[in-house]
């Protein structure tokens, strides 16, 4: 599978693992659905977000391996890599050299449990009383429960490391 032609030189791709995605057996004979990107060939320092969107009450659990050019392993980077970005897992790192093909693939040692968060809305309303605004906000927290999965979508992007400003 490759990467969406850039935009402002940023790579997207999304991958939506259902039924018909290829499975492979990790070390203690699980089934893990999984997927191999080619990375783009970039020149210069860039940043890997992987993104994996809730999709109702599931969200698939991801973990990654980078692979040089013949497909040796180089580094691994598991589950507990990704934090909650609102309901979604995302990670980000830096592509090193050599770094030629990105797996994704579901964690079975997390695949089937759950995970509950406490979720806030904040809306802030204008109201206008002649001639002064006053803003009014009204906010709310409910609980979410997701289950991790081996099935669901995941967003793959390759990006140019931003420039420092220099100041």
């Amino acid at each position: 599978m490759a990467f969406a032609a850039p935009k402002d030189g940023t790579y997207t791709t999304t991958v939506r693992f259902d039924d018909g995605a290829a499975c492979l057996l990790d070390a203690a004979g699980s089934k893990n659905a999984y997927v191999v990107l080619a990375l783009p060939p970039i020149d210069q320092p860039s940043i890997v977000t992987v993104t994996s969107l809730a999709m109702g009450q599931t969200i698939f659990s991801p973990r990654l391996a980078l692979l040089d050019e013949k497909g040796a392993l180089l580094r691994a980077i598991g589950r507990d890599a990704f934090m909650f970005n609102g309901s979604s897992l995302q990670t980000q790192f830096r592509q090193r050299p050599g770094e030629q093909y990105l797996v994704i693939a579901s964690d079975s040692a997390t695949a089937g449990k759950t995970v509950e968060q406490i979720q806030s809305l904040k809306n802030t309303t204008p109201i206008v009383a002649g001639p002064v605004v006053v803003p009014v906000s009204i906010g709310a927290e409910t609980k979410a429960q997701l289950i991790f999965a081996h099935n669901g979508e995941v967003t793959a992007t390759v990006a140019p490391m931003p420039k420092a400003d220099a100041r």
